[in-house]
């Protein structure tokens, strides 16, 4: 199976021309290392550069140290026509190589170092090796308690090289405060008897370890925020300062957010969250379903009893059951026999679903969310939690949209096949919030203040039937099986590949650790049986209780771990059982007075009633009204003529007659009157309009006709204009509204102001009476930005029918009553 998916996907980059990282990669090794003509690669690229700098060294897969070696074999093979030497110069750290899954190989780091060495001396260049034990970030607290527990023992395994005696770091921020605490692991408590014939969902039990592990976090957070100084910056401790550090993304994190966000803490969530596994977008998604198929009575029955609505569970079983049809047709009956809870809801619904067909998905849930209150009935029942996957939907909406032709059920689709995983740049956030990363997605990053609660996890529980082995210089993959059907040699490649993941365990540890500035507080919770022995949290115990003494808060000698009593389960949040002994590693500020702890910050101000209610409506259009559009078109008396039936021959060229039509007398007018019929014929004979002999002569004959009116005359003299744009904002009957729209044509006299527009309806009407009101609301529109341009002249609005041709004045009488 493994190869057929391979090759598929080696068949689809093919078909693509496309090449990924490792392609990348594999090419260019093939191209110095493989067959074919790789010494003239390497005389032409020899001569092109005299320094190899390779940063990160320590995350060099194999591959690519084998491109680094062609390339600078030249380098160190002895006496040359150059002068200049050429240099190698690499930057790594085998102690934090923790991205096996891209092929990184700490072995393979170190081995090339002692190729290297000796490949230079050979050559009798000099070589170097500078070891980097000055650490700029930590303070000595925190490196003090990375030396005691990479010392020896298990975690020693994969951090420490072979030849490397111990770890050792030095603290270039002499004298600055830090701290490093572990905390008693939190236990479940003790089964309580519960009733059996209690309502489930009134039974209210313990909360589990984990979730009592985040509450005691979040409150610690919130007690140091609003209390304490970061001594390091001589300022009060702020979210931003504050990076928690897990080796999943379980539900704990989950928990842990929740609870800052009750705690009025700032947080920026995970770094990675499954959009379409969050129970808000659930929600928003099986809204739109519904949207889209109301007779699905499955979906419209989980809206009905969801935030959205929130029927309870008796009235969505009254709705349901008995009922002769659809859930939806019941619930029109319910609604419009006047019966509450049934009437809110449909008319909610059909608000909504009107306008899912002709709505943008980023605009219909923009609605839902916003002016129908959705995203307060969301939060209300599920938590503020739920605001950062809203926020990730709707930008997904938006970006869909940006990408094609936006359609609710196209969204859907695209996200349900797609069910994409966001990523956030936490590291980039300007945001005073919490982070929450994992150990890898911190690596480079720092913070004054660190948490690591996720210390209970066993690295090596994750069973692997396929083993990765090396026989006779092939990569292999071996079916192990079970342990009684395993042989020798499968157990011997088993054993390698665990001892590989318990080191690199070991180097995440390591990472882990090394991110905290300032602080850092380990923790832990556990479950009925008890944590492994090769966890983090007893790695870090082991280390710090062999070295610690009792001790005291008032005497505590600095970098000297100290078993004080912990009572922070209980002051944080009256929780008695959380309580024991924590250790507790410091060195004090010993350049800075003892800074007094800030008082609590004063209770917050309740908002003002007009941040709760929804903004009114805006006066003013955030788009132009175009005068053929303005508000009031639902009325059928201001709807347009209907169109001609598509199926019938002249279904589809109304709207093309009536735009050539209004070209020509755009275009004609400007020419002397003996071109305008053989200009006219040109233009109609272009291939790009499609029109036949018949319909060239009859259009032709239409426009020209028009021209040709003695009475029409005055209107297409000289000083007449033709597609005059015209905006403004004028004074309607239910307030100002904007208007754009284009005059056909504009006569501006000394005396008067003659407004034109081209109508092409077949047949024209014989009277006004036979107008649509549209029209002459258009018209009236146009009026009244005329009047304000040029308030000292009368204006004149003409409709001028070209089937006819025929030219009828609008009385202002009329157009005063059709007024928008």
């Amino acid at each position: 199976l493994a190869i057929a998916v391979s090759e598929a996907f080696e068949r689809a980059k093919r078909r693509r021309a496309a090449l990924d990282y490792e392609d990348l990669i594999e090419h260019t090794r093939g191209l110095l290392a493989g067959d074919g003509a790789p010494s003239w690669v390497l005389f032409k690229l020899d001569g092109g550069f005299d320094h190899v700098l390779i940063d990160e060294a320590q995350d060099t897969s194999p591959a690519q140290w084998e491109v680094v070696r062609r390339l600078t074999d030249e380098f160190f093979a002895g006496e040359t026509r150059r002068d200049q030497p050429r240099t190698l110069f690499v930057v790594g750290d085998s102690k934090q190589s923790i991205y096996s899954f891209q092929g990184a190989e700490p072995r393979q780091f170190v081995a090339m170092r002692h190729f290297f060495e000796q490949r230079i001396q050979d050559a009798r260049q000099s070589w170097e090796k500078v070891p980097l034990i000055a650490s700029f970030r930590s303070t000595a607290a925190v490196l003090s308690a990375v030396d005691v527990v990479f010392a020896a023992g298990a975690a020693r395994e994969g951090v420490a090289e072979s030849d490397e005696r111990e770890i050792e770091h030095r603290a270039v921020r002499i004298g600055e405060a830090g701290r490093v605490e572990l905390w008693p692991l939190v236990e479940p408590l003790p089964d309580q008897a519960v009733d059996p014939w209690q309502d489930p969902t009134e039974q209210e039990g313990e909360l589990p370890p984990y979730r009592r592990l985040a509450r005691l976090m979040a409150a610690h957070i919130s007690r140091q925020i609003d209390h304490e100084l970061l001594p390091s910056r001589n300022r009060k401790i702020q979210a931003r300062d504050i990076m928690v550090l897990v080796q999943r993304r379980n539900d704990f994190v989950e928990a842990l957010v929740r609870e800052l966000k009750e705690k009025g803490v700032g947080v920026a969530g995970v770094d990675r969250l499954k959009l379409t596994g969050h129970i808000a977008v659930m929600d928003l998604v099986a809204l739109g379903q519904a949207a889209l198929l109301p007779g699905d009575d499955l979906t419209l029955a989980t809206v009905l009893k969801g935030p959205l609505i929130g029927l309870s569970e008796e009235q969505l079983f009254e709705l349901c059951w008995p009922r002769e049809s659809s859930v939806w047709n019941e619930l029109r009956l319910r609604a419009a026999k006047g019966e509450a809870p049934y009437k809110e809801a449909f008319d909610f619904l059909a608000a909504l679903f009107a306008r899912a067909d002709f709505t943008p998905p980023f605009e219909f849930y923009s609605e839902l969310l916003g002016r129908h209150g959705g995203r307060r009935k969301l939060l209300q029942r599920l938590g503020p939690e739920a605001a950062d996957p809203i926020d990730e939907f709707l930008n997904l909406a938006l970006a869909h949209q940006k990408n094609g032709a936006p359609s609710l059920q196209g969204f859907l689709h695209w996200l349900a096949v797609g069910e994409p995983v966001i990523k956030r740049e936490l590291e980039q956030s300007p945001r005073d919030e919490v982070r929450i990363l994992t150990v890898h997605g911190a690596k480079g990053l720092q913070a004054p203040i660190v948490y690591l609660p996720d210390t209970t996890f066993d690295p090596l529980r994750r069973a692997e039937p396929m083993v990765p082995a090396a026989l006779d210089d092939h990569g292999l993959l071996i079916w192990r099986g079970s342990k009684d059907d395993s042989d020798d040699k499968a157990d011997e490649f088993h054993q390698e590949r665990q001892s590989r993941r318990r080191e690199e365990a070991n180097r995440l540890l390591y990472v882990a650790m090394t991110r905290a500035a300032d602080r850092l507080y380990v923790c832990g919770y556990k479950g009925p049986r008890d944590i492994p022995t090769n966890c983090w949290y007893r790695l870090v115990q082991g280390a710090l209780e062999r070295n610690s003494i009792e001790g005291s808060e008032r005497e505590a000698p600095d970098l000297i771990p100290l078993r004080l009593p912990f009572t922070l389960g209980k002051e944080l949040i009256d929780d008695s059982a959380m309580s024991g002994e924590m250790l507790r590693l410091e060195n004090r500020d010993r350049w800075r007075p003892v800074q007094k702890k800030l008082a609590a910050q004063s209770e917050l101000k309740a908002l003002p009633e007009w941040s709760r209610a929804m903004p009114r409506p805006e006066p003013v259009p955030p788009k132009p009204l175009a005068p053929s559009r303005s508000e009031g078109d639902v009325l059928a008396e201001a709807a347009e003529p209907a169109a001609l039936s598509p199926l019938e021959p002249d279904g589809t060229q109304r709207f093309k007659r009536g735009l050539i039509i209004h070209r020509l007398l755009q275009l004609l007018p400007e020419l002397p009157v003996a071109q305008r019929e053989a200009a006219a014929q040109r233009f109609l004979e272009r291939p790009a309009l499609g029109l036949d002999a018949a319909q060239q002569q009859a259009w032709a004959a239409e426009t020209l006709a028009v021209l040709q009116q003695a009475d029409f005359a005055a209107l297409f003299a000289p000083g007449s204009r033709a597609e005059v744009p015209l905006s403004g904002t004028i004074a309607g009957r239910h307030g100002p509204y904007v208007v754009s729209g284009q005059i056909d044509r504009l006569l501006v006299a000394p005396d008067r102001i003659v407004a034109v527009d081209y109508k092409t309806n077949r047949p024209p009407p014989q009277n006004l009476a036979e107008v649509p009101a549209l029209y002459l609301r258009q018209m009236a529109a146009y009026r009244a930005l005329l009047q304000e341009i040029w308030p000292g002249r009368p204006v004149e609005c003409v409709l001028l029918w070209t089937d006819g041709p025929a030219l009828m004045a609008v009385p202002e009488a009329l157009l005063d009553t059709h007024k928008p």
